[in-house]
Formats: structure tokens, sequence, C-alpha cells
């Protein structure tokens, strides 16, 4: 009896505040080794050529992004819960942090509210089908994973480009940003819904003027079993220039445009593997030249994820079209593909192979430019 007395004073003289329950967690990809070369016809094909170290997915791993995570959650009560996130990305190549997603959400029957940096419903529902490789490494889904997505695909895409720097298009990039408030419906019968608003402005006071950008997007996802089915949508505004993230305004080049999106897909796991298939199309326009249409893509994505023991081999291709109308002549047939496989050493520990390929060809000044990735490495998640 002494002894669970004195145990309760103890306790009860340490005792805290309820708090919110946090998890430290992340994910450490190191590949040590990495290959990507870039050609372009239309520069009489001067070749990039990254190995080693110095490879370009050696910044933050080449089949997933390093990152460092809190998370926590906190019963309200009533059926009311609280949670928050927050990430950064590791960068192997020189061990610095790089900005992730930051958000807190409030969920229950009604559904959840999630508001602050992270990825918009539009790519996330791209994600749950077009994806099935890695967006690290040339060559999955489409180029760069989320390009149609980012306005990338197709867009000015030569060998010098390759390595992530090109511009997206007139509309702008519609995925991971700052600012989004975004809403998902409770899942009734496998079915959810989920929709987001962006709104940024900046009055620049002089005489460059006023910068904004607008942003509404959605997906519809239906679950069950072993059937997924995703159809999505987005549009965005575009008036003066925001910073890449959306949320601050540096510069006006009166840079006015539009882009809309959609895309329908699905996936469904079949026992031996699961495949995936995805349609997609944007358009963006200049409204500077409300004539011109500076991209017109259209891109199909199929994929196939097999395990075998211990081993996952995964294989994907995309081919598509831009039919933009700036010039002439300057349309572009886009494909790719990317084949990897993946060996579980643990739960928590694999090591990974993975070879793609983006490739735009055209004619004129925009002959065929081609992106080649292969990369070995080694990833944990804690």
């Amino acid at each position: 009896m002494k002894k669970h007395l004195i145990a309760a004073a103890v306790a009860a003289a340490v005792a805290v505040p309820a708090a919110a329950q946090v998890t430290v967690s992340g994910t450490l990809d190191i590949n040590p080794w990495s290959s990507n070369k870039a050609t372009d016809a239309a520069a009489g094909d001067p070749t990039t050529d990254r190995r080693g170290t110095q490879g370009a997915t050696a910044r933050s791993g080449a089949w997933t992004t390093s990152n460092l995570t809190f998370s926590g959650t906190e019963d309200l009560g009533g059926g009311l819960k609280a949670a928050f996130f927050f990430n950064q990305e590791l960068r192997q190549s020189d061990g610095s942090e790089n900005a992730r997603d930051i958000w807190v959400a409030l969920s229950g029957g009604f559904g959840e509210l999630k508001i602050g940096r992270q990825p918009t419903a539009v790519e996330a529902g791209w994600g749950a089908i077009a994806v099935n490789g890695t967006t690290n490494s040339a060559g999955t889904s489409d180029s760069g994973g989320y390009d149609l997505i980012a306005g990338t695909l197709g867009a000015t895409q030569t060998g010098a480009t390759q390595f992530g720097t090109a511009g997206s298009t007139a509309g702008g990039n519609m995925s991971r940003q700052a600012g989004v408030i975004r809403y998902t419906t409770p899942n009734i019968g496998g079915l959810t819904f989920s929709v987001d608003l962006i709104s940024n402005s900046a009055d620049l006071s002089t005489a460059a003027g006023e910068a904004k950008n607008q942003q509404i997007s959605g997906h519809a996802l239906y679950a069950a079993g072993p059937l997924t089915l995703v159809a999505g949508y987005g549009d965005r505004d575009m008036t003066g220039t925001l910073a890449a993230t959306g949320e601050t305004a540096t510069a006006e080049t009166n840079l006015t445009g539009n882009a809309k999106l959609h895309y329908l897909g699905g996936a469904y796991n079949f026992g031996m593997g699961t495949l995936r298939y995805a349609y997609g199309a944007r358009e963006d326009k200049s409204a500077a030249s409300p004539s011109v249409v500076t991209s017109d893509i259209t891109v199909h994505n199929v994929g196939l994820t097999i395990p075998v023991g211990a081993l996952t081999y995964t294989l994907n291709y995309y081919d598509g079209e831009d039919d933009r109308a700036v010039a002439a002549g300057d349309e572009r047939d886009l494909s790719g593909y990317q084949v990897a496989v993946r060996y579980a050493l643990s739960k928590r520990t694999s090591a990974y192979l993975v070879n793609g390929q983006n490739k735009n060809e055209g004619a004129g000044a925009n002959n065929t430019a081609k992106n080649t990735t292969t990369a070995i490495g080694v990833i944990h998640s804690f």
C-alpha cells in the first residue's frame, strides 16, 4: 500500500497539463552516385554530363526527398481534432535545408480544413494516379512527375533547362504553394472531394503597379477495394509577377496569363501488381496577346508496379504533345520512360536503382532535346 501511495504522490508532483502528441520523423535518401546527361540538337548537340555526387539528383535524393518532419495532433473533444505539420528538405549535397510544408488543420464530422503551405488539391489528385516511380529522376509519369501541374512540361525544355530550370508557362505553377486554404469532405462510400483556394496580391506602390494570382483547384477521388479513380481541375490567373511560391511580390513585368487544366485516371491492384493510367490536358494563354496560346498540352501516362518478395519493380511511360501556337513550327512531341527496382532491406530501409529519360522533339529551333538519369541509392525512414 505504501508503495502505491508513494508512486501516486510522485506522479502528482510531476504531472503536467495535457498537450498535443508530437512526432519527429523523416526520410534520408542518400545516392552516392548519379548521372544526368542532357543533349540539345537545336544548339548543335552540346552535352551536359554530371556524374557522382555532382549529379543533379544529388541535391535531395534520386528516389525521394530527404526531409525532417515535426507533426502532431490534439483531441479537442466533441469529435474535433487539431493537427500541425512542418517539414524541411535536407540536401545531401551540402547539408542545407529548404522549405517544404507548414500547415495546421481542423478535422471532424464535417471533413477537414487545412491552411498553410502544402501541395494543392489538383496536385495531390494527379499524384494519386500519375506518379508511378520517382519524381526526383527523369522520366516518371511526365517530366519531373508534376510538370503538367507546375506548367513546365514542354516549356523551353532544351538541354540546358532539362535540369529543372525551365520556366513555367503563362499561367504559372499550380503545385505546392503558400497560402493554400483546402477543404476535404468526409469519406462517403469511398468518395471524397477536395477543393482549395489561393489568393495573393501586392500593391508595389510604384509604376510597376499591382501583382496578383488567384487559383481554384480540386479533385474527386473514389477508392474501393483494389480500384482508385480520380478526376481533377485547376484554374489559375496571374497579373504581374509574384515570387515562385506566390506569397510575396518582388517585381512586376506586366505578365498576365491564365491556365486551365483537367485530368482523369485510375489505378487498379490486380494482386500481382498495380496498374495506373492518367490522361491530362493543360492550356495556357497570355492575356497580353489573347490570340496566343503559350501551351496546349495533352499527355497520357501508364505505369506498372510489381512486388516480388523483397524486390519491387516499377515501369512507366508517358506520351504527349504540345500544340502551342506562339510561332510557326514550335509544336513538340513529348515522351519519356522510367524503369526502377527497389530492394527492401527492412521495413524502413531499402536500396534502389533507377533509369529514366525525357524527350522533346520538334522542328527547326525545337529539335530533339533529351535528359537521361541513372542513379543508385539507399533510403532510410525513421
